[in-house]
């Protein structure tokens, strides 16, 4: 999964706030894949932004 690989070489020794609280990166890329989301990357460097649309 390329968003597992994403988190696991998150830069710094934690990830963002909104993902540090899952116990693993499979539980916090599971919570991206299910829900809208962003995510602040290490102060005021910026944020990504990831939207899930399902068409029904």
């Amino acid at each position: 999964m390329r968003l597992k690989a994403w988190l696991e070489r998150w830069p710094g020794d934690e990830l963002p706030p909104d993902l540090a609280g899952f116990e693993t990166i499979d539980d916090a890329s599971a919570y991206l894949v299910r829900s809208v989301c962003e995510l602040e990357i290490d102060g005021e460097v910026g944020s990504v932004q990831r939207y899930q649309v399902q068409l029904e």
